[in-house]
């Protein structure tokens, strides 16, 4: 590290503690995101068991869903994974007592790279469900539409 120490203040500390509710939220907002995708996944899957013989023909739409679902939850486990190394790298310069103006330019970077990654991957989770429930309403829409007959394969 190449930053200068300063003292505690209490605006730091005020700090700290955001930056820690902020993490608690975050992993609120992963575990909603993956719950909200494995639920459209779940259903959408038994639907399409319990319907076989209706859907043969639409379960392109049940695919790209899940797929859909499944980058919905890899891309939320991504910006967790993200949003930890950047809280590691915090608590690291707390300790450190060195400020993110205090780091080097390289450091500075480094740590910018690793937030607008898991802004990314956070924006590219919301992207995701959004196509995964958009396609299995489609699904949903197309299979109500065309009258399929709703005979289970049990």
């Amino acid at each position: 590290m190449t930053g200068k120490q300063t003292p505690e203040t209490d605006y730091q500390l005020k700090i700290d503690a955001q930056v820690e509710k902020f993490t608690e939220n975050k992993q609120k907002l992963t575990y909603f995101l993956i719950t909200a995708s494995v639920a459209v996944i779940a259903f959408q899957v038994k639907f399409a068991v319990d319907h076989l013989q209706g859907i043969r023909e639409l379960v392109y739409l049940v695919i790209i869903s899940c797929l859909a679902g499944f980058l919905t939850s890899a891309c939320s486990l991504l910006n967790l994974h993200l949003e930890h190394r950047s809280y590691r790298l915090h608590i690291k310069n707390r300790y450190l007592k060195i400020d993110y103006d205090s780091l080097s330019a390289k450091e500075r970077k480094q740590w910018d790279r690793i937030n607008a990654w898991a802004a990314l991957c956070l924006n590219g989770a919301f992207i995701f469900l959004f196509s995964e429930i958009f396609f299995a309403v489609i699904f949903f829409v197309i299979f109500l539409y065309t009258g399929k007959p709703t005979n289970t394969a049990k």
